[in-house]
């Protein structure tokens, strides 16, 4: 059976990571199962190091904390790569709770596949109310904030031309795959409260342009927390915006789009997405106007990650 070494990278949420913590402790799990939880603390200022300590004898010894100072979440990962021993590596975040047989469906998902990473859904947990000017379904829904992940209930591989890349919050990688190519990539990934991501899709757009084998299995679930900080505008706004830059920073490739044709594509979507957004400024149906502003503001990020892209590669 696998050794599965389980990393969480952690900033300012020691509160949230209790809970988190606690689904782990919380596993369906026997003896043939073998895991340690690695919390990587990315130079937090409140009690989180206290709360390892606490749990580190819930643990039984199964627990491990490092402190990384080097501000970003890749830092704090590629640390944590560094103490792990399981064959398996599980990422999750400090604001998720894992289901009752997360470990256990893991080790049968790899069992199963000869996949070098796997990954599952990941449901909102809401812990507060819906604003009204957010839509959860329809032709307006933009949810992206509130990290949800769900491809159906079949397995499925995840194939290059897809466009669809796993998330952090759910995703198991063979050690493997950090011995072949690499560690996380240090440019990407949440800095204190800068909201750039990209470090999980970076690494498995990595996998798969090295024609590795991704997989998706329905039953590796975990629940991701919605709380009253997420829910707002300012928030929504700064996550378009990192979020479009993010995407266009890392590969612009991904999109199957004639990189020197891609610009064009861009402007073109930028001007479209303020016309419509000009259009709205009148109107009285709040979720239509909030969520034109977000595509507004998503596509204007992408422009920005392009030409940070273009600046820094030679096509």
């Amino acid at each position: 059976m696998f050794k599965i070494s389980i990393i969480i990278a952690t900033y300012n949420r020691c509160e949230s990571l209790k809970d988190t913590l606690d689904s782990i402790l919380d596993q369906k799990t026997d003896d043939s199962l073998d895991y340690e939880v690695i919390v990587a603390d990315n130079n937090s200022k409140d009690k989180t190091k206290e709360i390892a300590e606490i749990y580190s004898d819930k643990f039984s010894g199964k627990l491990k904390y490092l402190f990384e100072p080097r501000q970003g979440k890749s830092n704090a990962l590629n640390s944590a790569l560094k103490k792990a021993l399981g064959e398996l590596i599980a990422f999750t975040d400090d604001d998720v709770i894992v289901g009752e047989n997360w470990l256990k469906n893991i080790a049968q998902a790899f069992k199963a596949s000869d996949a070098i990473a796997v990954t599952g859904k990941i449901y909102p947990k809401w812990l507060t109310n819906v604003p009204e000017w957010l839509s959860l379904e329809g032709p307006y829904r933009f949810i992206g904030p509130l990290i949800s992940f769900d491809l159906g209930e079949k397995n499925k591989e995840i194939a290059k031309d897809d466009n669809i890349l796993p998330l952090g919050a759910n995703l198991i990688i063979r050690r493997a795959a950090f011995e072949r190519y690499g560690n996380f990539d240090i440019r990407y990934g949440r800095k204190g409260r800068c909201l750039i991501g990209g470090e999980d899709s970076e690494l498995s757009l990595r996998l798969l342009k090295n024609d590795e084998k991704i997989m998706y299995f329905p039953d590796i679930v975990v629940y991701h927390k919605v709380d009253k900080n997420k829910i707002n505008k300012s928030y929504f706004s700064k996550w378009s915006f990192w979020t479009g830059f993010s995407v266009y920073s890392i590969r612009p490739f991904a999109f199957n789009k004639n990189p020197r044709h891609l610009l064009l594509f861009l402007i073109k979507d930028l001007l479209r997405n303020f016309f419509i957004l000009a259009s709205q400024l009148a109107s009285t149906d709040k979720k239509r106007r909030f969520f034109s502003k977000m595509r507004f503001i998503l596509s204007f990020g992408s422009i920005v990650g392009y030409l940070n892209y273009k600046r820094s590669n030679i096509f």
